[in-house]
């Protein structure tokens, strides 16, 4: 909603405005910079663009001007609504808003997956049906926000507003009889929590997702070959053999057949002991019964790291504290590894970012270019770290793709204008030299190849839904068009690449069905077609033209790897299963060791590019991640991973360099 308050003047009368958004600035109270003057609903700055909260406000207002009241709006607990197919709906604080007024140590959040009982029947997916509880971590540990997506989510959230506005805690919630069968039940029985010496064990008996369940399966592989691993937030953190003899053991545990390592380190002056309910009588083998009880001892020196466990149909979780370490660089109990965190942050952007483009050329200025939703181009120096050139050629419209023709000096951005602008940067020009109509309004991101010297081919989504048309460049001269026989939906993706023996070029394809195609541009023709397993249309792909060997991603949770046979035909493989749905983009180092997705749950995940095994979790973003990039640096100690996101803000990662093993 665009505030329409130009015609008021209120710049003659000094009504304070944020000239970015053009709201009215106002105070807890509604007050304007006049204090005569008062502004309520949409209009004011920060406040719910929300007609029932207008009104509310409203009445407040008035209440108190006819001095009937002192009450101010509360706008935290204000509960909303998104409905879209599977409706969102939320009251209170998010965890980033939760986390910035009390600290991260002074709150805990709680979060389950559910399955509605109504999706049962119908087979529908309910990966996404998903409840957080953000709540403060001392005494009754007050419920600072509810989060909720799945059916009804207002019906349900209505009910949990006026709970908030009464003071709800945990304990209430958990004491609550839920009505069966319910989505809003959920909320009542998705977890318990029991805290001893400082350890929190977390009980989701409806869920089983605490976890992350790619660090499970690193960690199972891990321990077979004698590395242990920590899970840290779902992050695996690796430890070398000599740290594991030098400073404990591994406590491997199996819980009625189930195949989890939980990894402990042992302190021997520090033995904490875990009561669990019903727990299972430890053996020489470690292997446990079904209905004995005992104690369990072990203790945990890690900082925050977690693990999790089955029990009679129950999914344990647990989280652990560790001491600060002290200033003179000792500590009580060994430190993890501390989380990874970026070298450096570009802030400025003013829009969500959703393309990023190194050019990091050997005695050239070392540049990162950007896209963002609001039609602007950004070229950041990566010395000074800021942006030293803004350029705008598509009249506001969003820019889904950057690139440039290396030692070329041309810049292409390709807008939801329908256009893909040519921009000339030789000699401190920034402008657009030409300008080339693609006739496409989906997101799909253009591809270019470099065929001979100074000519390259551009491959870009055309006006027909599943059409691509060919560019040669710098000529703008139409290669071909290029139309499957079948209906496969809207071009989602596509790569060119020239194989080192055979026909050439070749460019790949996904679709809004799912489908991969794999295309002979000279013979206009498809070499070969492979219905991927992805439940949702392939929204991202990439290709490694040396080991012959690509990956695809989708809204779904799923990475969808494929390889080329001798005969150029598409093989998939086994999937990778991602711990939350949603992949913006995937991007391959050069070196071919490392992948990169950029996720929709505000994370960006590396894998090894060999064996796809994952290799961290990079938290920074608070909110979608759209793009990521790795930069060309021909020093491998210079290489930085970039990743854009909707938070406007451009995080940059110096990980996994020279001599890293990366498996």
């Amino acid at each position: 909603r665009a505030p329409e308050a130009k015609a008021l003047g209120l710049d003659k009368v000094g009504v304070e405005v944020n000239r970015e958004t053009g709201k009215i600035v106002v105070g807890a109270d509604e007050s304007t910079s006049v204090s005569n003057i008062y502004a309520f609903g949409d209009i004011g700055e920060g406040r719910p663009e929300l007609t029932p909260t207008a009104v509310k406000a409203g009445r407040l207002l008035a209440r108190r001007l006819a001095g009937q009241s002192t009450q101010l709006m509360d706008y935290d607990n204000v509960a909303t609504t998104v409905f879209t197919p599977l409706e969102y709906s939320c009251v209170g604080l998010s965890e980033e808003e939760a986390v910035g007024r009390h600290g991260q140590d002074a709150i805990e959040v709680y979060h389950a997956f559910y399955k509605p009982l109504e999706f049962t029947v119908a087979e529908r997916d309910a990966s996404q049906c998903y409840i957080k509880v953000v709540c403060e971590r001392g005494g009754e540990q007050r419920i600072l926000g509810l989060h909720y997506t799945g059916p009804n989510a207002g019906e349900v959230m209505q009910g949990f507003s006026l709970a908030l506005r009464c003071g709800a805690t945990l304990s209430h919630l958990k004491e609550t009889v839920g009505i069966h069968p319910t989505c809003a039940e959920e909320l009542t029985k998705y977890g318990l929590a029991l805290i001893f010496s400082g350890v929190r064990w977390l009980i989701s008996p409806t869920s089983g997702r605490f976890v992350d369940e790619e660090a499970q399966e690193e960690e199972e592989e891990e321990l077979q070959q004698g590395y242990p691993v920590l899970a840290h937030r779902g992050v695996p953190r690796r430890y070398s053999p000599t740290m594991q003899q030098s400073v404990g053991q591994v406590a491997g545990m199996r819980f009625q057949g189930f195949p989890y390592q939980i990894v402990s380190w042992l302190d021997v002056d520090s033995m904490v002991p875990f009561i669990l309910p019903s727990p299972p009588q430890p053996s020489p083998d470690r292997t446990h019964g079904k209905t004995q009880a005992t104690v369990l001892e072990c203790s945990l020196a890690l900082s925050r790291s977690v693990g999790s466990f089955k029990f009679n149909g129950a999914y344990f979780g647990f989280t652990a504290r560790l001491p600060r370490k002290k200033t003179d660089g000792t500590s009580d109990h060994m430190m993890s590894r501390p989380s990874p965190t970026p070298i450096y942050t570009l802030r400025g952007a003013a829009a969500p970012l959703n393309t990023l483009h190194f050019s990091c050329q050997q005695g050239t200025q070392p540049l990162l270019y950007s896209g963002s939703g609001k039609g602007s181009i950004h070229v950041w120096n990566l010395d000074s770290r800021r942006a030293e050139t803004v350029l705008d050629g598509h009249s506001g419209s969003s820019v889904i793709w950057v690139s440039t023709l290396q030692s070329t000096g041309v810049l292409l951005s390709q807008g939801r204008d329908m256009r893909v602008c040519l921009w000339d940067l030789s000699e401190g020009r920034a402008e657009v030299s030409e300008s080339l109509w693609t006739g496409s309004v989906g997101f799909c991101q253009c591809s270019t190849l470099e065929t001979g010297q100074g000519a390259w081919l551009l491959a870009c989504p055309g006006e027909q839904t599943e059409e691509i048309k060919i560019f040669a460049l710098p000529g703008k001269t139409l290669v071909c068009s290029l139309l499957p026989r079948a209906k496969l939906g809207m071009v989602m993706c596509l790569q060119l690449w020239q194989p080192d023996a055979g026909p050439g070029p070749l460019l790949l394809a996904g679709y809004e069905d799912g489908s991969l195609l794999l295309w002979d541009v000279a013979q206009r023709s498809v070499l070969s077609q492979a219905s991927a397993t992805l439940p949702e249309p392939l929204m991202c792909l990439a290709f490694d033209p040396r080991r012959l060997k690509g990956v695809a991603g989708s809204s779904d949770k799923t990475l969808q790897p494929w390889v080329l046979d001798q005969n150029k035909n598409l093989q998939l493989t086994d999937p990778v299963t991602l711990v939350n749905p949603g992949v913006s983009q995937l991007c391959i180092r050069g070196d071919g060791k490392l992948l990169a997705s950029a996720g929709w749950d505000h994370r960006v995940r590396v894998f090894g590019w060999k064996k796809l095994r994952p290799l961290a979790v990079l938290q920074h973003h608070a909110d979608m991640v759209l793009g990521v990039a790795f930069s060309d640096h021909q020093d491998p100690r210079q290489r930085l991973l970039a990743a854009g996101s909707k938070d406007q803000r451009i995080s940059l990662w110096s990980i996994y360099n020279e001599g890293a093993d990366t498996g």
